[in-house]
């Protein structure tokens, strides 16, 4: 029975080769696919599988299970459709939030709460003043952003604001402000959210991303929980524009040395946790997830957000094995039902 791995990707990178050579070793098939390459007429595919460390095309029967990449939901309707009703994906793209949804959603849970940060879809100039009147300083987030672009941060201060954006600083007064809104803003989809103090000691933004996978057992597990530091940077920890990444434990110590080890303690009972809410929130089961957390001064968590499709760059090694013991259990679970 193929495993299918499909991706917008035209050609393999280091991640499925290293899922294809696992697989191999467990004797599981694997095909790595695009979406031009299923034949709804034939149930085949036509993709690449890897022999004698090589890629080659090759013609398979439709994959029972087929690892999808979020970005394949903007394929022909009639190929996702055709997916749904005639294989097992690892998400269906279906019942999805947004990041204002997921945080109204999560408000509701006393078990989650806590990690919700004041949020609102941004209508008028009127809701940033608001904010800004609220909380003295606020973060600016397009709804659909990736990588921490188009994030803005705005200070009050006694006669001017402080705008921070990209690796851009600078003051400006109200009129300036309003302008700047209009220009960057208005028309577009933002929320407004509360401004948490995720900054080291040296002043720069970081954050916590914690990278789930599901182990052979179907359970979720912890590939890997690390910190991202922005160095350089004025608002987000882009570690692909110059930032740096740590593991937890040292970065904790050094900066939240009398509560690390609440902290520390935190991130993984939020990792042990989450995922199954956010599965139970959407009713369908997932196989990885990128939760983003930002830490404030005094040491409380909170949630930036969830990502259905997480970068693998701190953890390849890591995440090609779990998945591949996932596969076992589907192959498993699939021979059984």
């Amino acid at each position: 029975m193929f495993i299918g791995y499909l991706t917008t990707i035209k050609k393999p990178g280091e991640l499925p080769e290293l899922i294809a050579v696992a697989c191999a070793y467990k004797g599981i098939p694997f095909v790595y696919l695009n979406p031009k390459d299923i034949k709804i007429n034939e149930e085949t595919v036509r993709g690449r599988i890897f022999i004698n460390n090589k890629w080659k095309r090759a013609t398979v029967p439709l994959p029972k299970f087929i690892d999808i990449s979020p970005y394949c939901f903007k394929m022909p309707r009639e190929k996702l459709e055709f997916l749904r009703k005639n294989t097992v994906l690892s998400d269906t793209g279906e019942n999805r939030f947004n990041k204002v949804n997921l945080q109204k959603l999560l408000l509701k849970d006393k078990q989650f709460k806590e990690l919700v940060i004041p949020t609102k879809s941004i209508e008028t100039f009127e809701d940033v003043k608001e904010f800004l009147d609220r909380y003295n300083q606020i973060i600016l987030k397009p709804i659909s952003g990736q990588f921490g672009n188009g994030v803005i941060s705005i200070m009050k201060e006694e006669e001017s604001f402080l705008l921070k954006y990209d690796d851009t600083e600078e003051r400006i007064n109200g009129v300036e402000l309003k302008s700047f809104y209009n220009d960057k803003v208005n028309s577009k989809q933002y929320i407004v959210q509360k401004y948490i103090n995720s900054i080291t000691k040296g002043g720069y933004p970081f954050d916590c991303r914690i990278n789930m996978e599901k182990n052979e057992k179907g359970n979720w597990v912890i590939a890997r929980k690390f910190i991202r530091v922005g160095i350089g940077q004025k608002v987000v920890s882009n570690i692909s524009r110059g930032g740096g990444v740590s593991d937890t434990k040292p970065f904790l110590k050094a900066n939240f040395y009398d509560k690390h080890h609440q902290i520390e303690q935190r991130l993984k009972n939020i990792g042990k946790k989450l995922p199954n809410k956010i599965e139970e929130l959407r009713n369908i089961t997932l196989v990885r997830m990128g939760i983003d957390l930002g830490i404030d001064s005094d040491g409380s968590v909170y949630l930036f957000e969830i990502n259905s499709s997480p970068g693998t760059t701190q953890l390849r090694d890591q995440a090609a094995l779990l998945r591949t013991d996932y596969y076992s259990y589907v192959i498993n679970k699939l021979s059984i039902s």
